[in-house]
């Protein structure tokens, strides 16, 4: 899926690995 995040458009499995 896709998430919009700070402003950015990236996938939602791309930042939930990269959560910190």
């Amino acid at each position: 899926g896709t998430e919009w995040r700070c402003g950015t458009f990236i996938w939602s499995s791309d930042w939930k690995k990269d959560q910190t």
